[in-house]
């Protein structure tokens, strides 16, 4: 009895612990086609917040762009006038794959 509440409760406090871990899509990414563009992903409360860099096409000068994003069905979504765009994690490569109506894109971690 004693063996079996033991293995329970470490368990439970693993299961507790890797909850609180960082989320794989955390971190800065980089477009894998565009390497000037980049994206910073960082936990906020129960979302997420995306801010994406690139060079304006005018003056080549950075601009940023930060949306909410939140984590549904193992999918980082973005709701923009556009359409919904989507961020997969693909754990073979360490990458995301961005998906945005018709069009995809890979990004790398930076």
């Amino acid at each position: 009895m004693k063996r079996a509440l033991a293995l329970f409760v470490a368990i439970s406090l693993s299961l507790v612990l890797s909850a609180c871990g960082k989320s794989n899509f955390e971190g800065n990414w980089v477009y894998a086609d565009n390497p000037t563009k980049t994206l910073e992903i960082k936990k906020d409360g129960d979302g997420f917040i995306v801010t994406e860099t690139k060079p304006s096409k005018t003056t080549g000068q950075p601009i940023e762009f930060s949306a909410p994003a939140t984590l549904v069905n193992e999918k980082l979504t973005i709701t923009l006038p556009l359409g919904v765009m989507q961020f997969s994690y693909v754990k073979d490569s360490d990458s995301l794959l961005a998906v945005i109506g018709s069009r995809s894109a890979t990004l790398k971690r930076k």
